[in-house]
Formats: structure tokens, C-alpha cells, sequence
């Protein structure tokens, strides 16, 4: 099988509404395939290889690791941070492990992956590349901050969970070597080629490499957590009511002081802030705004779509991008349509016909609905293929 790059086909034969239901922030899940082939589109070590050549890569995007102990920057990269292909590879097989981050940034098989799973929860995701030589072990027994999915690319890897000590840890929360001690072991496995691994956060884990090189890919969830919405909404309420302005009860230190009165009025600003809803309801739109403007468009083929000599026609088939993010808002006369990389106005007559385009698939122009004559349906797709929103699809 040949994996498509998104998520669905990640985690398959578990469903996504499966894994969200069970297992998501929950517990581990493990897919055996018996497919060593699945990732062989995504990342191969003679694509790694040919990558780590290009001069492309550099510290500290490129890092190496033994034994929990980093590796001197010098041993393996020149002065300005370039990547010495020679020297790494003599490291590494000097039993030094290579660990890359963000590859999604250069390779679009990732990138696309990644933005298959940000579709899909409306979190960023990133990459980071192990590279393990034979019987070794980059890390010591450790829990993450964020969840993270396993894909064993090539060779083998044996790991072994442990009893949670801390349950979802929020971001400040990091493994602490001299506090967090692993609790009983709950399971051992070993990764074949083609398999995956859900780990949630806050599970103690470690994995070493058995008598062959490890490739595998981390694909981490940096997720946005109740908390951090809670604190943005109080933050919010705290700046636009007064009543959360006042100082504390003079005397509030003072042995004896009676706390009841200033609970019950914190209480009820508190009861003030869930009720309304208004500071929480701004707060979300703001990650919303801020997880879409932060996001990389997907324009592969863009320029292509450009310079194509022919033009739309009324029975032109038309597609969303995959996985393109999007949200639309709307006042009295302007609707304001943002996706990654951009913000475009239009008129709001236009949200039946732009929300049609951006969920149908496919599509032709003739049946883009609305208020609105073919004329302006040709404006409209004509304006939505430069953007990057939509692609051509090949005539039936």
C-alpha cells in the first residue's frame, strides 16, 4: 500500500471518530501492518541521505544525541552551522543518533501530512526525524509535553511503557529526570517497518534500536489545552470590566482575616465571565485567527495555474485545495475570508457561492450557487484559482 499522506490513512483500519472516542489523550495505540513499504513514499533513508547532501541542512535544525548526552555542535557541522555530511555520518556510526526537526519545512510529503492532521484538529503539527544507528538509545526513560504518533520508516525499534505519573501535562510541565521516576512497566513491543505508535502525552516511555539502523518519524500535536483558552479569556475580562480592576480586601494578609466576602465576589465575577460566554467566544476566535495566519498555504501547482493558457469556462471542473484551512466572517456588507497566507474580502452575496467552492468536491463553475449571474461566477472562480483557494481537475 502506498500511504496518501494524510491522517485518516495514518491511523487506519482505526477510524478517526475510534481513535478521538478511545484513545486520544487517553491511552496508547499501536498498528502493526505487516507492510514494510507503508512509509516508503514519505521518508526513505536514501531520501534522508540524499537530503542530509543537498547542504540544506544545519544545526541546531540537526542535532545528534548519545546516551541522553548532546553531541558537540563541532564534531559534526562547520562554525556557521552548516551540516558536515562526512563527519555526521562518522558519528553516527560511532553510535551517535541524528535527530532533525521540522523536516515538514523541506520535504512536502511531511508538509502535507502535516497539514492533513491540522485540517483535522485545528493544531499545528511538526516533524522530527530519528536517526538511530544499531543497539542504541538516544533518551533515557521520559515522558513528552505533546502528543506524538511513531512511524517506524525502516528497521526496527523496541520500546517499553510505563505507569503515567503526571496526566497531560500542559506545556510548563516538562520531564524532570530528577523528579519524574517511571512507574511500573505496562507494556514492551517492537516496531516493525511500516508500524505506528500513538503516544499520548505525559506517558513514561523509552525506545532503543535493536540490531539494525531505526528511521522513524515523531509527528507531534502542539495542541492548545482548556487552560491556556481559560487564561486567555480571563485575561480578556480582566481588561475590559472594572469590577476586576479593584484592589484585595485591605488587610487580606493579616492573621484572622475573613475570606468569605471577597470568595463569594470573586466567585461571582468568575460566574459573570462562564455565563456570558462574550470573553471565552473572543478568546477562541483569536487562537482560531492566530492557528490559520501561522499556517504554510498549500500551493503546489500554483504557479502552473497561473500561467495556464486556457481559460475558465462555465463547465471548467474545479476542487478545494487539500486539506486547505479556511474560516469566513461576516458584517453588514463584507465578507472577510481567511485562509494560510491571506485574508480576502469580498462581497458577503458571495459566502453561499465561496462556502460551496471551498467544501464541494469537485465542482463546475455553471453550478456555483448563490445570487449571482455566470458572469460573476467566472469572476469568482477566476478570483479563487489565483488566490491558491482551488485547483483544475481533469475533464470527465
Amino acid at each position: 500500500m502506498t500511504f496518501p499522506y494524510r491522517f485518516d490513512a495514518l491511523i487506519d483500519p482505526v477510524t478517526v471518530s475510534e481513535f478521538l472516542g478511545r484513545y486520544y489523550e487517553a491511552e496508547p495505540l499501536r498498528v502493526a501492518r505487516s507492510d514494510p513499504g507503508f512509509y516508503a513514499g514519505l521518508l526513505t533513508l536514501d531520501r534522508l541521505e540524499a537530503w542530509l547532501n543537498t547542504g540544506v541542512a544545519r544545526y541546531p535544525d540537526v542535532l545528534m544525541v548519545q546516551h541522553e548526552t548532546d553531541v558537540e555542535k563541532a564534531e559534526f557541522a562547520d562554525p556557521d552551522g552548516k551540516i558536515d555530511p562526512e563527519r555526521l555520518f562518522r558519528r553516527f556510526a560511532q553510535g551517535a543518533t541524528i535527530v532533525i526537526d521540522n523536516l515538514e519545512r523541506h520535504l512536502p510529503e511531511l508538509a502535507a501530512l502535516c497539514r492533513s492532521a491540522e485540517k483535522r484538529f485545528s493544531m499545528p503539527f511538526q516533524t522530527n526525524i530519528y536517526l538511530s544507528p544499531p543497539n542504541a538509545q538516544g533518551f533515557r526513560t521520559h515522558y513528552d509535553t505533546h502528543d506524538v504518533f511513531v512511524l517506524q520508516a525502516a528497521g526496527t525499534k523496541d520500546w517499553r511503557l510505563y505507569d503515567n505519573k503526571i496526566m497531560l501535562p500542559l506545556p510548563g510541565q516538562s520531564f524532570d529526570k530528577d523528579r519524574d521516576i517511571p512507574g511500573t512497566q505496562i507494556d514492551a513491543f517492537t516496531l516493525q517497518t511500516g508500524d505506528l505508535l500513538y503516544c499520548p502525552r505525559g506517558l513514561m516511555h523509552d525506545a532503543r534500536s535493536t540490531d539494525q539502523v531505526s528511521l522513524h518519524i515523531t509527528f507531534g500535536l502542539l495542541g492548545k489545552t482548556r487552560t491556556e483558552l481559560i487564561i486567555e479569556a480571563v485575561a480578556a475580562a480582566c481588561l475590559a470590566d472594572p469590577d476586576l480592576h479593584h484592589t484585595l480586601t485591605p488587610g487580606f494578609a493579616n492573621e484572622g482575616f475573613d475570606r468569605t466576602e471577597l470568595r463569594a465576589t470573586l466567585a461571582g465575577l468568575l460566574r459573570r465571565i462562564a455565563e456570558s460566554g462574550a470573553e471565552l467566544d473572543k478568546a477562541l476566535d483569536g487562537m482560531a485567527e492566530n492557528f490559520i495566519a501561522s499556517r504554510q498555504p498549500p500551493m503546489a501547482g500554483h504557479l502552473a495555474e497561473r500561467l495556464a493558457p486556457v481559460e475558465l469556462g462555465l463547465t471548467s471542473r474545479l476542487t478545494v485545495r487539500p486539506d486547505l484551512i479556511w474560516r469566513i466572517r461576516t458584517d453588514a456588507d463584507t465578507l472577510t475570508l481567511q485562509v494560510p497566507g491571506t485574508t480576502i474580502e469580498l462581497p458577503v452575496f458571495t459566502r453561499e457561492a465561496i462556502a460551496f467552492m471551498l467544501t464541494e468536491t469537485p465542482f463546475k463553475v455553471a453550478d456555483i450557487p448563490g445570487p449571482i449571474d455566470d458572469d460573476a461566477r467566472l469572476v469568482l472562480a477566476n478570483r479563487c484559482l489565483r488566490e491558491g483557494l482551488i485547483t483544475r481537475v481533469a475533464a470527465i
